[in-house]
């Protein structure tokens, strides 16, 4: 089951990789996404697709070479270290719960993702449910882990979570073994941790 869902999100990507060189409109729905490009040229490039979108103009060939070699590398990431692009993912850097709000194994997750194309962000959004966590990047499939995400707003201590901690995990520090050990060894020393 895990491979058919990594599989068919590698298809799906492929997919768009290839799109986006000759859509504007499928060039501006994946490039924002994207990582691992320059800020300044990410940019430049959202705003340049805006206007083209904006005038139903077609891509230019300096645009086109520009979203050719990203895709480029972006397939290259994909081979060497299958780098997929999960669009309800995230990667973050992981904390402690200082206010011992948080169960077991629990976590509490803000995110508050930029708008498109623009610098600044968006209304923040507590993510609950099931979530998959690992240590990034992911070595090997077993280390990862089912956690519950939670809104800690009822519990006391719960609003101080909720004001002081956006775009981090906050894991609990109760339990037998803390949960970022389990996540391959990881400790939360400079560790990033993707959702």
């Amino acid at each position: 089951m895990t491979l058919q869902v990594f599989t068919s999100k590698l298809e799906v990507m492929l997919n768009q990789l290839t799109n986006m060189t000759s859509s504007v409109d499928q060039a501006l729905e994946l490039l924002p996404a994207l990582g691992n490009v320059a800020s300044g040229a990410h940019d430049a490039m959202v705003r340049l697709l805006d206007v083209a979108q904006a005038c139903s103009l077609v891509l230019d060939p300096l645009m086109n070479s520009c979203l050719r070699a990203i895709a480029q590398w972006q397939v290259t990431a994909l081979r060497q270290k299958a780098r997929l692009l999960v669009r309800e993912g995230a990667t973050l850097m992981g904390v402690l719960d200082e206010y011992e709000v948080l169960e077991g194994d629990e976590v509490f997750v803000q995110i508050q993702r930029p708008h498109r194309g623009r610098r600044t962000a968006g209304p923040a959004q507590i993510i609950t449910g099931p979530i998959t966590l690992a240590k990034h990047p992911v070595s090997h499939r077993g280390d990862t882990r089912q956690v519950i995400a939670v809104n800690p707003a009822g519990r006391a201590g719960g609003l101080k979570l909720i004001d002081d901690y956006t775009n981090v995990i906050v894991f609990s520090q109760r339990g037998q073994r803390p949960l970022p050990n389990k996540l391959a060894g990881a400790d939360l020393v400079r560790q990033r941790t993707c959702m």
